[in-house]
């Protein structure tokens, strides 16, 4: 028997088949968004957050992510259409037959963390790192388990603020589909300061103020100067650090173009592992800007730490 519809209700079955329409294709054909991101104006700092097997980014992993994997292995889709990322389920930087038999294993209930886990390790307690002070050798990163769930969070502070810039904090889950999931937080950081800094990280309840911490995790940062321009006001003080010791034994000795203009005021050898004859230092100079004009301070190294370190000094 054939319906009758008014002109009212044909309207409104078209307006549902186009609106079905859309989820559709919002479901299967619509590019889905790599790693959601939020920046802010005021620090500049990006945050990004990856579930793993979630190639359609509706926060769980299921058929239509094992399907769209499927698709992709084949290549009759471009990639750019999938979180690429949260395809790697091994972590071997490639997405091939492996990961989706991860997948398959997955949804089958056979597992339930994706081995991609293992890449992203928890930092230690007392670890530090050295670095150097240019565009390519002063970023760093911290990687700690957290559970938001529980209401612990982790906070740090460094010893001095302007030290080190925060870029961006990452956070990846390994075991989807399930409640109360941790997640691995990595923190990236920008060495901005010659120098010995470090970095504490407490994790705690935000509103537990007079609680001590259920966990903490110190992280020193050594940071080695480079040649180029310092810019100082006079009477000013500045500092120049850098690596030595190590297997071979490395010093440093320096020259100074002017050392009524550029006064030496504090060295300091800034030892990780004292007492331990191989151990990597770090030195100290402090310096204060005593008048005005262009000035150089050469710092040549021993052994391995062979070769010059130049640094002009402008002083305002």
């Amino acid at each position: 028997m054939e319906k009758n519809y008014t002109p009212k209700s044909k309207r409104v079955i078209r307006c549902m088949a186009v609106f079905m329409s859309v989820v559709i294709f919002l479901i299967l054909i619509a590019p889905a968004k790599v790693n959601a991101e939020a920046s802010s104006a005021d620090n500049e700092v990006v945050g990004s957050y990856t579930l793993f097997g979630d190639l359609n980014c509706d926060n769980k992993v299921d058929s239509i992510d094992y399907a769209k994997m499927k698709i992709i292995l084949l290549g009759t889709t471009d990639q750019s259409t999938v979180n690429i990322k949260a395809a790697d389920l091994n972590g071997d930087g490639d997405v091939n037959s492996l990961d989706l038999a991860l997948m398959k294993k997955l949804i089958m209930g056979e597992i339930i963390t994706f081995p991609v886990k293992t890449k992203y390790p928890s930092t230690v307690d007392n670890s530090s790192t050295y670095l150097f002070l240019d565009d390519s050798n002063n970023t760093f990163k911290v990687s700690l388990e957290e559970n938001g769930s529980t209401g612990y969070q982790w906070e740090y502070t460094i010893s001095d603020n302007a030290a080190a810039n925060l870029l961006s904090v990452d956070s990846y889950c390994f075991t989807p589909n399930l409640i109360g999931t941790p997640v691995q937080k990595v923190w990236t950081f920008k060495a901005l300061k010659p120098g010995k800094y470090t970095i504490q990280f407490t994790y705690r309840r935000p509103w537990e103020t007079d609680v001590q911490p259920l966990k903490t995790l110190k992280y020193d940062i050594y940071v080695s100067s480079v040649s180029g321009t310092i810019n100082i006001n006079q009477d000013d003080s500045f500092k120049i650090a850098l690596m030595g010791g190590g297997i071979f034994g490395g010093t440093w000795k320096y020259s100074n173009t002017d050392e009524t203009a550029i006064c030496l005021l504090n060295k300091e050898i800034i030892d990780e592992k004292p007492g331990i004859p191989d151990s990597l230092n770090l030195t100290e100079w402090t310096f204060i800007a005593v008048k005005p004009g262009n000035y150089k301070l050469i710092f040549e190294g021993s052994s391995l730490y062979s070769g010059k370190v130049q640094c002009e000094i402008n002083v305002i």
